[in-house]
């Protein structure tokens, strides 16, 4: 891209525990081919205890920490919103790092495409892997994106608001993408500019996943929906974590506890101001969920040990 003028780009990493990733990803991200005075980089750090933001602040002094005194999930990368400074913020996990020529055509693609808010990344398992771990159909049947691999318009955040930390982690991406649609723009996925994540895909085996995944997706329909879409909604969930959780070591490993802890926390989730969500998009996003999880479904049914 030839230009006398580049937009400001920030990267929101939000990290945990996770020291070696983190500083493997941050001398990655040095060899950005970007103007190194319009990109800034800030570690969010949710109370490690492995030496994680000591080892930032000795090693990368041109990074800006945030040091938080208590995990409080996904509202760490919420710090980091509140004081970019970039046009478009790229979100990391702790061990994911974009490709050194994603950031002019993550600018070039927002260009073209003003009504986009969000750019989901083609992630790559692994540092070193070259499969990428979704495919186009899975982006094209699902609302939402990748968490810890995606760019967000600083426009969006002033509309759409920040990420719900009520929801600590998983779905969050389903509850802002909901806001984000609702407010007019869209959600592309682009395979072509590509994150190497070390992780991806990890967090999907184990208890944490099964159990914020099953009790968040029952806290969104409440959140938003009409009472058919609830319904709806709920016995597909139902159906896809049930069969997660079979396919990961039982009913137990996070099932039951995500649903008792949804309708315990029921109460208090109608306190929450109610969003409108126009019909259209409900409508929408309910044959897209519908077809999504029936999907993922017959996977973990025939394809009991794939990702």
């Amino acid at each position: 891209m030839k230009r006398t003028e580049y937009p400001f780009i920030t990267i929101n990493i939000l990290s945990w525990n996770r020291q070696q990733e983190l500083a493997i990803i941050l001398n990655k991200l040095r060899e950005a081919y970007y103007p190194k005075n319009k990109l800034e980089v800030m570690v969010v750090d949710n109370a490690s205890t492995d030496g994680a933001p000591e080892m930032v602040e000795r090693n990368f002094p041109e990074v800006k920490l945030i040091r938080r005194p208590y995990n409080n999930g996904i509202g760490g990368w919420n710090d980091g919103f509140r004081m970019a400074r970039g046009e478009y913020i790229i979100v990391l996990d702790d061990d994911a790092y974009p490709e050194p020529d994603a950031y002019y055509k993550i600018v070039d693609f927002f260009e073209k495409k003003p009504d986009t808010g969000i750019i989901n990344l083609g992630v790559v398992k692994g540092f070193d892997g070259t499969e990428l771990v979704l495919k186009e159909w899975d982006m094209d049947l699902s609302i939402g994106f990748w968490g810890g691999a995606s760019v967000i318009k600083k426009e969006v955040i002033k509309k759409a608001g920040l990420y719900d930390e009520q929801f600590f982690i998983g779905v969050h991406e389903a509850d802002y993408a909901l806001r984000v649609l609702n407010e007019g723009f869209t959600i592309k996925y682009v395979p072509e500019i590509k994150v190497f994540h070390k992780g991806a895909g990890a967090y999907h085996q184990d208890f944490r996943y099964i159990y914020y995944t099953t009790r968040n997706k029952f806290w969104i329909s409440w959140k938003y929906f009409p009472l058919y879409a609830i319904l709806i909604s709920n016995i597909i969930w139902l159906v896809h974590s049930f069969l997660l959780s079979l396919k990961l070591g039982g009913i137990n490993n996070g099932f039951w506890p995500g649903i008792k802890d949804a309708l315990l926390g029921l109460g208090h989730i109608r306190r929450w101001p109610r969003k409108t969500v126009k019909p259209v998009l409900i409508k929408r996003i309910l044959r897209r969920f519908s077809l999504s999880l029936i999907i993922k479904g017959i996977k973990l049914i025939f394809y009991p040990t794939g990702n």
